[in-house]
């Protein structure tokens, strides 16, 4: 999944507004929303309660926000 979301990022979305994203951009640090979210999901459900808990106390600390 990650290949098709850095394979669309920068030959989609980087090709449409290069001027977006500076020229030194490492693909290897870009990290896309739905990798984000997938691994996100996978250390809530099968990761240890501590790290359930940091994602939880970010949320609930930031609702007031949206």
């Amino acid at each position: 999944m990650r290949k098709i979301e850095i394979w669309w990022f920068e030959n989609l979305e980087m090709a449409i507004d290069p001027e977006a994203y500076p020229e030194d951009l490492d693909l290897e640090q870009v990290i896309p929303g739905p990798v984000w979210s997938l691994q996100m999901l996978i250390d809530v459900a099968l990761g240890p309660e501590d790290e359930a808990r940091k994602y939880y106390d970010h949320f609930v600390a930031n609702s007031d926000k949206t």
